[in-house]
């Protein structure tokens, strides 16, 4: 049984309900065992309790060991809980117990397959096969009835800056891929904040996977971005901040660290809370399988294509450039850092963010692509403005 399991039955009773009905404590290992019978008798205690607070399990659990050198495994196992229980919640169950059958039916038809006797493999393996068809969510009600609201009739989403939607015939559709790329410090992360803030303004659900800045640091410039208050007058008057930024759509957007982070960790969290859209700052630091630098950035930008395509989202790259587009107003496919085809190839869209000493001065940048297969205009290009303090571009 997974940490993630355990975690979910930690911070929602409904997982509780649902997994340990189903769990076998002579299945599991025995430190598993100590923390689900400590779960189990805190919820037994306190039939109000909707959650457990984990350093309160934590203390229960310890002080009920029969042999106390068994604390440091239980400590280390509800510390991953704990990291792991932010992302887990009612919304999520159905996949978690998914996951935990998967897990138990897997073992169960290795030993049976391994066995003389091998009556119900087959039964088994019809179940496994199952498995998939089970994590089936519903979006909330009133979500599904704000994207038809804000979403226009051809199903387009505008992206932000608004001046970006000539070259797109309006706006994206779900499965486009649109890389953003840039030289380090050129505005990248603040051009892909402002189009996942200007998503969620519009109603859209989106999940922005940060490998490259402080994950507090991202969530705060999104608060900045939907309250348009900067970080000084955010703390001067937060109430205010909340109320602004929960008008426009903060909680459209969840910030999901990645250390670097893999596709098939984007591929769980995508299939699991179904968003409608999903940025990666940067993909270049996803861990890929591959051989070289080149081939490698080609399969990260190639697995952010294909997942778009196959749950059917609104994919967001993000990538550097190379010392070519240095002080470089547009930029070009080959300026892309050590993938001068590859990254190219995988994009319906490529966005660049050039910069020079000028521009720089006056908080301006230009935008322009270098690869459009979605709108009529191949080449389009824009001078904006940016706002540091909301992580916000103005339209020059």
């Amino acid at each position: 049984m997974t940490p993630q399991i355990l975690a979910a039955m930690i911070v929602d009773r409904t997982a509780f309900d649902v997994i340990y009905p189903n769990v076998s404590l002579r299945s599991v290992d025995p430190i598993t065992g100590f923390i689900l019978a400590g779960i189990a008798r805190y919820y037994q205690v306190d039939t109000n309790a909707e959650y457990i607070h984990i350093d309160t399990l934590r203390d229960q659990i310890i002080a009920g060991l029969n042999n106390p050198k068994h604390a440091p495994d239980v400590k280390a196992v509800l510390d991953i809980a704990a990291k792991l229980a932010p992302d887990v919640s009612s919304k999520n169950v159905k996949e978690v117990f998914r996951i935990y059958k998967e897990d138990a039916l897997s073992r169960q038809l290795a030993a049976t397959l391994a066995s003389t006797d091998r009556t119900g493999a087959g039964d088994l393996m019809e179940e496994y096969l199952k498995l998939n068809d089970v994590a089936d969510f519903e979006k909330e009600p009133e979500l599904t009835a704000l994207i038809q609201e804000r979403f226009n009739k051809e199903g387009l989403m505008p992206i932000l800056p608004l001046c970006f939607n000539a070259a797109l015939d309006g706006g994206a559709r779900k499965e486009h891929h649109i890389i953003i790329v840039g030289r380090p410090e050129s505005g990248k992360s603040l051009t892909c904040i402002n189009a996942a803030a200007g998503l969620a303004r519009f109603g859209a659900r989106g999940i922005f996977f940060e490998n490259e800045d402080r994950t507090d640091d991202t969530r705060l410039r999104f608060w900045c971005n939907l309250s348009g208050m900067n970080k000084e007058a955010i703390q001067s008057n937060s109430s205010l901040a909340q109320e602004r930024a929960r008008a426009n759509g903060i909680k459209n957007i969840r910030v999901q660290p990645l250390c670097p982070g893999t596709p098939g960790e984007i591929k769980y969290f995508v299939k699991t809370e179904k968003p409608d859209f999903i940025v990666v700052n940067q993909i270049r630091n996803l861990h890929v399988r591959a051989g070289t630098r080149t081939e490698q950035l080609e399969r990260a930008a190639t697995e952010m294509r294909n997942i778009g395509k196959k749950y059917g989202v609104l994919a967001i790259s993000v990538t550097q450039a190379g010392d070519s587009a240095t002080d470089k107003l547009i930029l070009d496919q080959g300026d892309i850092d050590g993938s001068n085809t590859g990254i190219p190839s995988q994009g319906d869209v490529i966005l660049g963010v050039g910069v020079n000493p000028q521009y720089e001065k006056t908080d301006m940048r230009h935008l322009s692509t270098c690869k459009n297969k979605v709108g009529a205009r191949s080449r389009w290009d824009q001078a904006v403005r940016i706002d540091r303090g909301t992580s916000s571009i103005l339209e020059a």
